[in-house]
């Protein structure tokens, strides 16, 4: 075991209080086991998961109860950071046989508190987590320790905590106050009971009671439509533009960002894009702060004839929604093209979102528009149709036509197509 100190973060009392009454509560749920091997998940992330698996387990090794850490995020491992450990040795060099256990496991300077850290980033953690070599780990590991701590994976991401389930006493889900949409924690719950995984708790952050968060305080704007995951499309082509766009969202008021990227069927295949999509989603979740808006994956998905049809198109909604970004081909229309939007808006958890509506006046009439608004079928508005007096009075025509809209900078850069919030009105914001 290696020895480095850990820098605790300071917590309020009130906090340190909401702790031991979680590890309380899950004493009393698991009465049974000898070794209580807990996993910590979400539904997104900038959760504040892997901050909970740090207090929970600091605070059940404060009671003299042997506590190891594993941090199984191994996407995007943030443990070690945390604790101000070594990123590696850790988990993913244990998996893949390089070194022991011991050399995978760090004490920290509070008792009975050791750490594994995820490691380097593999190819394949979902594989490596599903391996028979992780099961007899946790099996060894449970012979050392009376509770062992998962940090996993965010479950509606990546499939890593279903994965980890079977080796596991139960799940802990953590969502964040203001930010965690009930489409996105239904799913979480609907593949947890799918699989038939204990469900212990769900972990409320950022709840101050009475008190009103800083974040509750303003009003709560959502852009829907964006390009700023980095180097994934004609969009942001760095992770400093994509920061450099993500400051100018905050500044102007923007709490959560739609990140949605072009996605062509006939150009790529789904599984080939979903995966660049993730590698640029963490490449910059590894610079986040909290201070930034909270990123929602999803896409811009370009209509095709048969896209109904499509098995997998409920991965490309907007994560903590159910809307789905359609991309229309800018030429006239064809009735079918329409039958099938509706077709599909009628599937179970998806909610068609035409992009940039405004942008199709040239080839759809009004009547036309309001029958698709009358099937339920929603509006996206580009902020750049409130710029003008002309384009503006057409924009509160959809307004008056549709019930169902929603707005967004469909911004690609930080300079030429920067974010622009500043040209809606304030009562509009909230759309």
């Amino acid at each position: 075991m290696s020895n480095t100190a850990s820098e605790p973060r300071v917590m309020t009392f009130a906090a340190q209080e909401a702790y031991k009454t979680l590890r309380t509560n899950l004493e009393y749920t698991l009465t049974d086991s000898s070794c209580r091997v807990i996993g910590i998940t979400s539904a997104n992330r900038m959760e504040g998961k892997s901050f909970t698996a740090v207090n929970l387990a600091r605070s059940i090794a404060e009671t003299g109860k042997s506590t190891l850490l594993i941090d199984a995020d191994m996407r995007l491992p943030s443990i070690y950071k945390k604790m101000n450990l070594n990123k590696a040795p850790g988990l993913s060099e244990l998996l893949a046989g390089i070194i022991s256990g011991g050399e995978a496991i760090q004490t920290t300077d509070q008792r009975r508190l050791n750490v594994m850290a995820a490691g380097a980033i593999p190819p394949n953690p979902a594989e490596l987590l599903g391996s028979k070599r992780f099961a007899t780990m946790i099996e060894t590991l449970k012979n050392s320790y009376k509770y062992i701590i998962i940090d996993l994976p965010p479950i509606t991401i990546v499939s890593d905590a279903l994965v980890v389930s079977p080796v596991v006493d139960g799940m802990v889900v953590v969502v964040r106050k203001d930010y965690t949409r009930k489409p996105m924690l239904d799913d979480c719950i609907s593949q947890f009971q799918f699989q038939k995984v204990k469900l212990m708790g769900i972990v409320v952050n950022e709840y101050f009671g009475d008190k009103k968060s800083s974040r509750s305080n303003k009003k709560n704007i959502t852009d829907y439509h964006t390009h700023v995951l980095p180097g994934i499309d004609d969009g942001s082509k760095n992770v400093s533009m994509s920061l450099a766009m993500l400051n100018i969202l905050k500044e102007q008021g923007v709490t959560s960002v739609a990140c949605t990227p072009h996605y062509y069927p006939t150009r790529e295949d789904p599984a080939s894009f979903l995966k660049r999509r993730e590698a640029s989603y963490n490449s910059i979740c590894e610079e986040l702060s909290d201070e930034l808006p909270s990123l929602l994956l999803g896409a811009e998905f370009y209509y095709y004839e048969g896209i109904s049809r499509l098995d997998c198109i409920d991965r490309f909604i907007i994560h903590g929604t159910d809307l789905l970004l359609l991309e229309m081909p800018f030429t006239k229309w064809a009735s079918r093209w329409i039958d099938e939007l509706i077709e599909l808006n009628e599937l179970k958890n998806i909610h068609v979102m035409l992009a940039h509506v405004n942008r199709y006046r040239k080839y759809l009439d009004w009547n036309t528009l309001r029958d698709i608004a009358a099937e339920g079928i929603a509006f996206q508005i580009n902020n750049e149709s409130f710029n003008s007096f002309p384009s503006r009075r057409k924009t509160m025509k959809l307004f008056k036509i549709a019930s169902d809209i929603y707005l967004g900078s469909d911004a690609h850069n930080a300079d030429s197509r920067r974010p622009n919030w500043n040209m809606v009105p304030y009562t509009m914001k909230a759309y």
